[in-house]
Parts: structure tokens; C-alpha cells; sequence
């Protein structure tokens, strides 16, 4: 299971990340779905494990448009068998979300069903940092 669809995944990056980060051993022309779908279920599985700490009880049957991007992002360091170095923009986006997803768990954020829009309590949080992140992903930020 999980929040995001191979589909989502693919359509979220250029074509060729997608195919280059679904396959890195064996080049292939087109993204590898089976590979995606397992890297996005482990970063499900990994975003439960904040949302329980954050007090939501699984089985968890909303799927907020947040959780969707987030996932990709996960899953897109999933699928990189290779470290990225700390500049590459990938990296970036990935360490924002684990670093929102902590805050999350310790109810310093909160992400509300219904509006689908992140809320940031506190001020220091840095999210998003890299323009692809920005552009692609995360759209509506609300600061207090």
C-alpha cells in the first residue's frame, strides 16, 4: 500500500529520472514500475511510523496530497542506490521532509484532512529549500 501510484511517481520527475532511479543497474528506456511501487511502499511504511508517533492510530485510510508528495520524495531516495552529495537539490528535498516529518511527529506541524494544506506552527521550520521541491511538490505553505 501506499499514498502515491507509480503513476504519480513518473509524472512528479522528468521521464529520465524516473527511468534512470527505477533501474540503476541495468539501464533501461522506460521506468521500471515494480521497483517504484516497492520503494514507495517502504516510504509509506516509513511515514506511518511519524504519524504514529504523532498519535494517529493506523489502519490510516486518508491519503492527504501532502503524504502523496512526501512519499514521492522518500521513494525517490529509496530508489537511489547511490548517495547523492549534500548540495544536490534530491538531497535536499529529501532531508526537508524528514526533517518536517519529525516535527510532524512531535506536533510541532500539523496537516490538516480537509484543506490538504500544511499549517507551520513554528517559524523556524525551513521547508521547502530546493526549487524542485518548490516547483514540483509543495505549493501551498501557510506560515504563522
Amino acid at each position: 500500500m501506499s499514498y502515491a501510484t507509480v503513476g504519480e511517481f513518473i509524472a512528479a520527475f522528468p521521464t529520465e529520472e524516473s527511468t534512470e532511479l527505477s533501474d540503476l543497474d541495468f539501464p533501461r528506456d522506460y521506468p521500471v514500475p515494480a521497483r517504484i511501487q516497492t520503494a514507495l511502499n517502504a516510504a509509506y511504511e516509513e511515514i506511518n511510523t511519524y504519524r504514529f508517533a504523532h498519535g494517529d492510530s493506523p489502519p490510516y485510510s486518508d491519503h492527504p496530497p501532502r503524504l502523496k508528495q512526501i512519499e514521492i520524495i522518500i521513494a525517490r531516495k529509496n530508489l537511489n542506490a547511490y548517495s547523492w552529495e549534500e548540495s544536490d537539490p534530491r538531497y535536499r528535498d529529501y532531508k526537508d521532509v524528514i526533517g518536517w516529518l519529525e516535527k510532524f511527529a512531535a506536533g510541532k506541524v500539523r496537516l490538516p484532512i480537509f484543506n490538504h494544506q500544511i499549517i507551520v506552527q513554528d517559524a523556524d521550520v525551513v521547508l521547502p529549500v530546493s526549487e524542485v521541491w518548490a516547483n514540483n511538490l509543495l505549493t501551498q505553505i501557510h506560515w504563522f
